[in-house]
């Protein structure tokens, strides 16, 4: 029984690398190095995000866990609020990020490296996605379907690489992290979708219109 928790995970984590690494190795394959180095940078500004998207996991996670094992209806409108608000932060850290980075771009870095603001949207909203996927993994280990997430992770990986030879041969180092958000996006959509379906939750917004009842 563990091992069919922890086997997928393993998938999950490995595929989870190639999403995050995938995009480096094309560039430097199908554009060059110099290239690369500009990508990094903007790269690196985008994937501020991650930090703010760990330290909300690290409380979120063992919370919901405790959450779940009490099946109350109020709560668990709670836990959708919550969420949703986590969808929407997300999203505003990505945009914030991405205004600070036209003008810290060209202070921190030399000129051969301003343009590297053009990727930093891309690579923040796709941490943004991820912290959206994190928002609703935590059901499905719950519910010790993780063999989902494995095959969702995989699934997403392999798209990953598909994408970054297509998108980068259309639009240049830009079509990498194009590539990483449709992978993160289509994790995300998979996961929350399955999430829905192996365990119960008011996703609809009609509890906005519900009067609590005590």
């Amino acid at each position: 029984s563990s091992l069919l928790v922890s086997v997928p995970l393993i998938f999950h984590t490995l595929s989870a690398v190639i999403i995050n690494m995938s995009d480096r190795f094309f560039i430097e394959q199908m554009i060059g190095q110099d290239v690369l180095g500009i990508y990094n940078i903007g790269y690196t500004f985008g994937m501020t995000t991650l930090l703010i998207v760990d330290a909300v996991s690290k409380v979120w996670t063992p919370w919901l866990f405790k959450q779940l094992a009490d099946d109350n209806e109020n709560q668990k409108r709670f836990i959708v609020q919550l969420t949703y608000i986590g969808f929407v932060g997300y999203i505003l850290v990505a945009i914030v990020l991405t205004g600070a980075s036209w003008f810290l771009i060209p202070i921190l870095t030399d000129e051969a490296y301003h343009g590297a603001f053009i990727y930093v949207s891309w690579v923040a909203l796709s941490y943004a996605v991820r912290g959206m996927y994190s928002l609703v993994f935590p059901y499905l280990v719950h519910k010790d379907k993780t063999q989902f997430v494995g095959v969702s992770t995989v699934t997403a990986a392999i798209l990953n690489l598909v994408a970054n030879y297509i998108l980068i041969q259309r639009f240049g180092a830009v079509g990498a992290a194009q590539a990483t958000l449709i992978s993160f996006v289509v994790l995300f959509l998979g996961v929350w979708w399955y999430a829905r379906r192996i365990y119960p939750m008011p996703w609809g917004l009609q509890w906005m219109f519900r009067k609590e009842r005590s």
